[in-house]
């Protein structure tokens, strides 16, 4: 679609499948590593001649991690490129 002035919008939809295996060695720590998870990642790639901004916000619709682990509520991506 464009939105005037040359300047393209395209909508983008993902689903994102992650899977990480628990760590191995003798330093691991294997019962707080490792996770599985599904994204739904909305988002929009705004384009002007060369030039490409793509944006997403990434949901999580499932997740299980093991022991005590950080995990982002929500992410955020923003990519700008430029093709010469």
């Amino acid at each position: 679609m464009s939105i005037g002035g040359g300047v393209k919008v395209a909508p983008v939809m993902q689903v994102i499948n992650a899977y990480r295996n628990v760590d191995s060695g003798t330093a691991a720590d294997s019962q707080g590593s490792g996770y599985e998870r599904v994204l739904v990642s909305p988002g929009l790639e705004f384009s002007y001649n060369a030039a490409k901004l793509y944006t997403d916000v990434s949901v999580p619709v499932y997740q299980h991690v093991n022991g005590d682990q950080l995990v982002a509520p929500v992410q955020f991506q923003a990519v700008v490129s430029y093709a010469f």
